[in-house]
């Protein structure tokens, strides 16, 4: 579904239509094609006559029927598909008419300050004591070295300014700056009147495209119709989401801004299945049209030259792990000190409903996987003198979690005295920092971070499914038997 190609012209945006065919498929795939639709078709498939209840277009629809055999309950899935093209209708006016307030508030960046933006950020991204903290503000500033250099501004709502060294960091709305003049905000009105009919008018027409996409429009019309706009040096986009490109920014791109995507991960492989193959890619990166990135390593980057073709690869710069969130406050627990520590990193285990929503390709993550993989570990760390191991899960609980494997592996860290489990929310860098060994599940990307510190980092695969020559490896060594682990362990001890 995600290779299919909608009919979509972008006369009414100022674009071409192939840029607004692109938007619309990166948006399909953003938006519907996946753990929504996943739910749909499992259920589909149980189901005798394979009926299927799902939101998407008429044109998907019809490829479901015709090439995977699903019959359509056409009353229920047009009435959700027109409820679904409303709502975001709906949000494309609310968008228009937040940036009408925008506009007359100044919420921008100065008028002709020298400024970088951070797009999608949260209060995760700004700790106390934020000078010393690793975050992704704090990795540009020490990577770029950047000269005349006069704010920093994000949109992320924290509700203050923070300063750091010679820089301000700013919240802001709009991330460039226009000239709020009367004449300019009268004509994004009145255009934005226009294009709400026009909207309107094509979707009872069948053409879903403009209605989809308005709210993208704000930000795209301020970009090319209010004479001369200050954009900003570089703007950074985060992986979390990274198919669907503002159309904005590829009039910052022609103005001469640096839009840049950044992976703050590098675990984004499919494994490689015992026959040899690998399982279908996940997100469809295929489809991404960042003119940068910045990856963390030469795998990192022929991995996704593999999906975006050869033609790519000057896109790409290898940068080492990139640092992104962070609480700032990681402080060894007394337990731990004056003991060599060995960092644990693993993954969360999500119920059943939920594991099966997300339609990874294979089950490798399973409760029984990953309670074998903490028994091992515990069990060779304490036949370890002066050692403990601190595990850090992945992120925080969440209503998505197994509640019984979390129980499980709360009374295994409990009744252990060589092993603890510390707070998730806490900076994996400083964690790894600290040890003098990194045992990780495949294939998160702590253990590249450790290999970065120069920390010894093994990935740890207790049930023997991983093979020894997946891409997904990454130079890290691959130990399957808890014997080897422990011989490593006391190598790397000693």
């Amino acid at each position: 579904l995600s290779k299919t190609n909608h009919n979509a012209e972008g006369s009414h945006f100022g674009i071409s239509d192939q840029l607004m065919q692109l938007a619309l498929k990166q948006f399909f795939i953003q938006r519907f094609l996946f753990t929504t639709l996943n739910i749909s078709v499992l259920r589909a498939l149980g189901r005798n006559d394979k009926l299927i209840r799902c939101t998407l277009p008429p044109n998907l629809r019809k490829r479901l029927h015709e090439e995977e055999g699903f019959k359509s309950s056409e009353i229920i899935n047009k009435f959700s598909w027109l409820r679904i093209l409303f709502y975001w209708y709906i949000r494309g006016i609310y968008s228009i008419v937040e940036h009408f307030f925008f506009l007359i508030k100044g919420e921008m960046p100065d008028s002709k300050s020298n400024y970088i933006f951070f797009s999608a950020l949260s209060s995760k991204n700004f700790p106390n004591n934020f000078k010393n903290s690793k975050t992704i503000i704090n990795w540009v500033l020490n990577k770029e070295k950047f000269k005349n250099l006069n704010q920093i501004y994000h949109d992320a709502k924290i509700g203050k300014t923070i300063f750091l060294d010679s820089y301000s960091i700013n919240e802001c709305s709009l991330p460039f700056y226009v000239n709020p003049s009367a004449k300019n905000i009268l004509n994004y009105v009145i255009s934005s009147i226009k294009i709400c009919f026009i909207s309107f008018f094509k979707m009872l027409l069948g053409n879903y495209s403009y209605a989809l996409l308005l709210s993208e429009y704000p930000k795209l019309y301020l970009s090319k119709n209010t004479g001369e706009v200050n954009f900003a040096r570089n703007y950074y986009f985060h992986n979390s989401t990274s198919i669907l490109r503002p159309l904005w920014t590829y009039q910052a791109e022609n103005k001469g801004s640096s839009i840049i995507l950044y992976f703050y991960s590098a675990h984004i492989y499919t494994f490689k299945s015992p026959k040899g193959k690998y399982y279908n890619e996940l997100y469809n990166y295929r489809y991404l049209s960042w003119p940068k990135y910045y990856v963390w390593h030469d795998y990192h980057k022929k991995y996704l030259v593999s999906l975006l073709g050869e033609d790519q690869k000057n896109k790409f710069e290898i940068v080492g792990p990139v640092w992104f969130e962070s609480s700032n406050s990681f402080d060894l627990p007394k337990i731990a000190r004056g003991e060599k520590i060995i960092s644990i990193f693993d993954i969360n285990v999500y119920n059943s409903v939920h594991f099966l929503s997300l339609g990874h390709p294979n089950d490798y993550f399973t409760s029984e996987t990953l309670l074998k993989f903490h028994n091992d570990i515990i069990e060779v760390i304490g036949k370890c003198k002066n050692t403990i191991g601190i595990l850090k899960n992945k992120r925080a609980k969440s209503k998505f979690d197994s509640k019984s494997y979390n129980l499980k592996l709360e009374t295994l860290y409990k009744k252990n005295r060589s092993v603890l489990k510390t707070d998730a929310s806490l900076d994996a860098h400083s964690l790894i920092e600290n040890s003098v060994a990194s045992i990780n599940i495949p294939f998160t990307s702590t253990a590249h971070v450790a290999n970065y510190l120069g920390i010894p980092s093994v990935y740890y695969d207790p049930v023997q499914q991983i093979q020894p020559d997946d891409r997904g490896l990454s130079g890290i060594p691959l130990i399957q038997d808890k014997e080897d682990l422990a011989l490593w362990l006391n190598s790397v001890i000693k």
